[in-house]
């Protein structure tokens, strides 16, 4: 079973593997935050990051990264920069849930991801982005707004003024910022903390966002504990699937291009409102189908990609090594001849 994983994680479809589980956790997130009564999203993030530490402290017990302090120390402008970009940015993934629907709030902050990380690959990271991204691009954001059905867009007015969300404006800003915040974030582990363990990371990101947390609360007297005893169950079950979310979304983006990344994770939206629709008793939608296909069809289209690309890299390395399987007797020949 061990070596299974071991060649898995060798293969050339672990970073969609990856996107894809980080996809699910960022759905159980968002599906999870619903039911919170206080959800508040410095609070929300500042207790999921104090029970990260706890995972991040065992993992350091279990595989000790020592060795890389050294590096750590003349990086640690880097190291510092991505612990603030996370923490601001996943407080803000936390707290869009409080001014906008969840069908707003969570399309619009794929969407942003999804454009940001196009822009970071070809602009920072210096990445290729293939033909196929004229297919699947488009299909995934029409699949997002499909499936979503954000009020700005699909809803009328009197069903935006009858919903609990007053500042919704402010709620599909705060949806953007966490979008591209995490990309930016991304792009900074991809580049600067390229060969920096994940642990060192996350450790980073938990710190600020229990200091940035604490004192945001502190100036806004927000009460410290958590009143009903399902928010503090459901704040347990945040903090796991946050730290798997970030370990498995830095793992897919050391393997795959930040917007592949974004695509694939788009493919739990769907999962995540048939979820919606299902266990809330909302009403069925056969728009959100359609969206559905167009999300798998635009990650299928991004897999068909990496296996076509795969198999030409494996026919070039291939004729490579049969040229120069063949060039080599002929160097031993005309070494001989040049001795004779």
């Amino acid at each position: 079973m061990l070596g299974t994983i071991q060649r898995f994680a060798k293969s050339r479809f672990f970073g969609l593997f990856c996107a894809f589980a980080s996809g699910c956790f960022r759905a159980a997130i968002c599906y999870l935050t619903h039911f919170m009564r206080d959800g508040n999203g410095f609070k929300v993030n500042l207790y999921t990051c104090i029970l990260g530490l706890m995972y991040v402290k065992m993992w350091l017990l279990l595989s000790p990264k020592l060795d890389q302090i050294p590096q750590l120390l003349t990086n640690w402008k880097a190291w510092l920069l991505s612990g603030i970009m996370g923490s601001l940015s996943y407080t803000a993934a936390f707290q869009m849930f409080k001014y906008a629907p969840t069908s707003d709030s969570y399309s619009i902050f794929l969407g942003a991801e999804l454009i940001a990380g196009i822009g970071v690959d070809y602009f920072i990271l210096k990445k290729v982005i293939g033909r196929q991204a004229i297919v699947s691009v488009p299909l995934a954001i029409v699949g997002i707004l499909l499936v979503g059905q954000p009020y700005f867009l699909f809803g009328t007015d009197d069903q935006l003024l009858a919903t609990d969300y007053p500042d919704h404006t402010l709620g599909c800003l705060v949806s953007v910022v966490g979008g591209v915040g995490v990309v930016l974030w991304w792009g900074v582990c991809g580049t600067s903390l390229q060969n920096t363990h994940t642990s060192f990371i996350i450790f980073a990101y938990a710190v600020f966002s229990i200091l940035i947390g604490s004192a945001v609360m502190e100036l806004w007297n927000i009460t410290w504990c958590y009143v009903h005893l399902a928010d503090r169950v459901i704040c347990v079950c945040l903090s796991f699937c946050d730290i798997m979310n970030i370990v498995t979304a830095l793992n897919a983006i050391s393997l795959e291009s930040i917007y592949v990344t974004s695509i694939v994770r788009t493919a739990f939206l769907a999962a995540f409102f048939v979820a919606d629709e299902t266990l809330l008793n909302e009403p069925f939608n056969w728009a959100s189908v359609l969206g559905g296909v167009s999300i798998f069809v635009s990650v299928g289209a991004e897999a068909i990609h990496k296996i076509a690309f795969g198999a030409k890299r494996l026919v070039a390395a291939a004729s490579s090594s049969s040229a120069d399987s063949e060039r080599q007797p002929l160097i031993e020949e005309k070494a001989d001849c040049s001795l004779d």
